[in-house]
């Protein structure tokens, strides 16, 4: 770039130029890759097998991100909740993310938990909306899910590390 500079005489197109054209520039302007935090996951997984249906059971959705440790302005430290993969990335965590997902191919948003503190409009995932919802999937993926059931599929579809990454 300083070179370009000083061959231009200080252009600040010709300047840039190196810059926009590198390799580097182009691979930082990718899909970023953050790991979901419990309450973007929730809602994510929840979007994606509702697709247009609003979700009026707040109670569910609230059930399951106290089992994942973030209920929206519950943190008792004022830092907030950790926002790195490390806060949320455990085999426990993990497996709490799987068992909803789980729940939504089998039990779609309606009758997850208790059932007497359920309430609202139930949603019926479809595995077309949840395929459309979480994009292309790897080949690996593709494979797992060949012979399974469309809830299973949607589990899986829910339960990817590209799902669970923004």
């Amino acid at each position: 770039m300083s070179n370009e500079f000083l061959r231009s005489s200080g252009k600040i197109s010709a300047t840039l130029m190196p810059l926009l054209n590198a390799k580097e520039f182009a691979s930082s302007l990718s899909k970023p890759s953050k790991f979901k935090e419990p309450l973007d996951f929730i809602l994510s997984a929840a979007r994606a097998a509702c697709a247009n249906t609003p979700i009026t059971n707040a109670e569910l959705l609230y059930s399951k991100l106290n089992d994942l440790d973030q209920v929206p302005l519950m943190n008792s430290t004022p830092d907030g909740f950790g926002a790195t993969q490390a806060d949320w990335f455990s085999p426990d965590a993990l497996a709490k993310r799987v068992r909803f997902t789980a729940s939504i191919g089998t039990q779609p948003l309606q009758s997850m938990g208790k059932e007497s503190r359920m309430h609202g409009k139930p949603c019926d995932a479809d595995i077309a909306l949840v395929m459309q919802a979480t994009g292309p999937a790897s080949a690996a993926v593709k494979d797992a899910g060949a012979n399974l059931s469309p809830s299973q599929r949607i589990a899986l579809l829910l339960s990817t590390p590209e799902f669970m990454k923004r």
